[in-house]
Parts: structure tokens; sequence; C-alpha cells
């Protein structure tokens, strides 16, 4: 996993995961950073990224 600690503001990002009905993805980019996380916009969703999250994030 890459340490998102070193990603920037305007870096596009894919957000991934697994339902029980089947995977999905967002594409989507960073539009905040802060100290102990950041924040990716997705699809109209504002995505928590910090050391819990950020192995959904590629």
């Amino acid at each position: 996993m890459q340490d998102w600690r070193s990603w920037e503001t305007g870096r596009k990002t894919t957000y991934e995961g697994a339902e029980f009905d089947g995977s999905f993805h967002f594409e989507g980019v960073i539009t905040e950073v802060h100290d102990d996380h950041l924040i990716c916009e997705a699809e109209g969703m504002h995505l928590w990224v910090d050391d819990d999250t950020a192995g959904f994030f590629r």
C-alpha cells in the first residue's frame, strides 16, 4: 500500500470495494489534505482517507 501521506491535492485516485452482490470502484480526486486524513471527492461523495481506509484507494 502506498503512503497516503505523500498524496497531494489534485491527485486522481480510485476507490475500490466489494459488497455481497459484487465489487465496485469510483474514480475520484483528492480535494483536501490534512495531517491525519485526506478527502477524496468521487461521484458526489466525500470519502475519508486515513490509515484505516487507505487500502481501498489506488
